[in-house]
């Protein structure tokens, strides 16, 4: 058996496609969101009740602490089931791309001993803005990166993982191996070559806003949430924000063409990328339970704290 695992927030413009795709080549997917507040815990409740085999978990943790989430689960789940081989963690803007609905049973036995099997980012750029009334990100992000500079991948963990010792990095990159008060890297993958992700981190400029802004202030408010590479980029769009500088369409392209490799830019043109659009095998049902138009998330997130606050002083 194989299962999905994922840390999610506020994913409600992507999460119902991602679960009705990627459900395609997994058994089961487990989700532990972490504090949403646009609407993906109710489509996560709707998928749910149709009876796909989705498991929702709450975070154990205040801050977005992802590897540490990503641990404790994936150990209860291989504990709870020896039925379980393997365990894929994807973030909620990742789409499995393989040959055939069942390659991943077939191939993932077949990595090497001591490893962990990965599968690489396909880098998804817009070029064009939403449109108004559309649903599915599939049918107007369709151009991907003809090469990565930088190759990314996504581990699978396999039974191994019940260790005690190991533990899942932030961003899921590679296993981490604990011995006595020294943490060391496992970045031992066996790529499979014919499985990819395609990833889908940057949507719209409304998607990018909400994401940088409640970002940092959640960052400035919680030192414990964990910081990443992107952190200081997220921190560089900010002050733009805050000096009345908007996102544009043109730097929503850069930006996502770079995403993989934000320190080290490259210059973007369109004649870098190829279409290559991901098939939309699935109708989605619960666009309405999203909550993310220019605003609507921004208040949302200013209530629950103004919700937090007073709840600490009663």
């Amino acid at each position: 058996m194989i299962v999905g695992l994922s840390v999610v927030g506020n994913e409600s413009d992507v999460i119902e496609a991602f679960v009705r795709h990627n459900l395609q080549y997994l058994d089961r997917i487990e989700i532990i969101t972490h504090r949403p507040i646009d609407g993906t815990a109710e489509i996560l409740r709707a998928l749910a009740s149709e009876g796909l085999p989705l498991v929702v978990h709450i975070a154990k943790y205040p801050g977005f602490r992802q590897g540490e989430e990503n641990t404790e689960v994936a150990k209860q789940i291989l504990a709870n089931s020896e039925l379980v081989s393997h365990i894929v963690l994807l973030d909620a803007d990742e789409f499995i791309v393989a040959p055939t609905y069942d390659f991943l049973r077939q191939v993932l036995p077949m990595a090497l001993p001591h490893t962990n099997p990965g599968f690489s980012w396909r880098s998804y750029v817009p070029i064009l803005p939403q449109p108004p009334h559309a649903s599915h990100l599939h049918s107007w992000i369709i151009h991907r990166r003809v090469t990565e500079t930088v190759p990314i991948y996504k581990i699978v963990l396999t039974r191994r993982f019940l260790d005690d010792n190991r533990l899942v990095a932030e961003g899921s990159h590679w296993e981490l191996y604990r011995e006595g008060e020294s943490i060391h890297g496992q970045p031992y993958i066996s790529w499979i070559r014919e499985v990819s992700l395609a990833h889908f981190p940057v949507r719209s400029v409304t998607q990018l806003t909400n994401k940088v802004l409640i970002g940092c202030w959640n960052r400035r408010i919680d030192s414990t949430q964990s910081q990443t590479q992107a952190a200081s980029h997220w921190q560089a769009i900010y002050d733009n924000l805050s000096k009345g500088i908007e996102i544009t369409t043109e730097n929503l392209s850069t930006i996502g063409y770079n995403y993989a490799n934000l320190s080290q830019p490259e210059a973007f043109s369109k004649e870098s990328l190829v279409e290559d659009p991901i098939p939309r095998t699935a109708v989605l049902r619960y666009g309405h339970l999203s909550h993310t138009k220019k605003g609507q998330l921004l208040i949302r997130w200013v209530e629950s704290l103004i919700d937090s606050r007073r709840r600490d002083h009663e």
